[in-house]
């Protein structure tokens, strides 16, 4: 059997890594963003998911084709709202799929069908984990199946401060990012390739719960003395 031998001379071996090249406050995040990654955002009802998650993928959108798959509230207000503040022209487009309830095929089924079209997008939102009922041995055949091949941002509902589901329990210990939103702001607390950080998703929303708690304060530049501050103010703090 011939071995085939490849000397670095001081470089990576894989010159052109498969990476994207974001920029502005991705960049600060993340770091570094493979083409195909895993990400799970969890948090309250009302708490800012979608609209994080909708800010990510139109950066996201200059990099290929996205579907927004939403089993939770199909198009609605939230969505709508998201949409109409974050949007941005140009790149690729992102299709919002409201999947129908069939007789014949649950839900996952119908999942599956879609991400297997060849034709399919890259990027996939699914927003929820709940909505969608993914079970543990669902998540298992998806990831085997579709791993390689897309990126999957997962929404899901919380619980006790975790995912609420097994399934989305199972995807967080996968996911190479992960982030919980609590009231406007998005904390990451799994990050790859960075640091945790925080990031604000809407600062007027979010100032009106979170004007009292330290890392506004280090944002303003105060120093803040009070004890009982919820937040470690240690973490890089990004405003959208």
């Amino acid at each position: 059997m011939a071995y085939k031998v490849k000397y670095s001379e001081g470089k990576p071996l894989n010159a052109n890594p498969n990476f994207l090249a974001i920029e502005g406050k991705w960049e600060k995040i993340f770091k570094k963003l493979p083409r195909r990654f895993l990400m799970i955002v969890y948090g309250e009802s009302a708490s800012g998911k979608t609209e994080f998650v909708h800010q990510f993928s139109q950066h996201l959108k200059k990099f290929g084709r996205g579907a927004w798959i939403s089993y939770e509230q199909g198009h609605g207000e939230d969505l709508d709202d998201a949409i109409r503040r974050n949007e941005i022209k140009g790149g690729q487009k992102i299709a919002y799929v409201h999947p129908q309830r069939d007789k014949e095929q649950t839900l996952f089924d119908g999942l599956i069908n879609f991400l297997s079209n060849r034709k399919s997008p890259e990027f996939i939102y699914i927003d929820s984990v709940d909505k969608l009922r993914l079970t543990v041995e669902q998540w298992d055949i998806l990831l085997e199946k579709f791993g390689k091949k897309k990126s999957f941002v997962f929404i899901s509902h919380e619980k006790n401060g975790e995912p609420a589901t097994r399934a989305a329990i199972e995807i967080k210990y996968e996911a190479m990012y992960w982030a919980r939103i609590r009231l406007k702001v998005a904390h990451f607390v799994k990050n790859r390739f960075g640091n945790e950080c925080i990031y604000v998703i809407h600062e007027e929303g979010a100032r009106g719960y979170w004007q009292n708690k330290k890392y506004f304060d280090k944002v303003d530049g105060i120093e803040e003395k009070k004890e009982g501050a919820r937040n470690n103010c240690n973490m890089e703090i990004i405003i959208n």
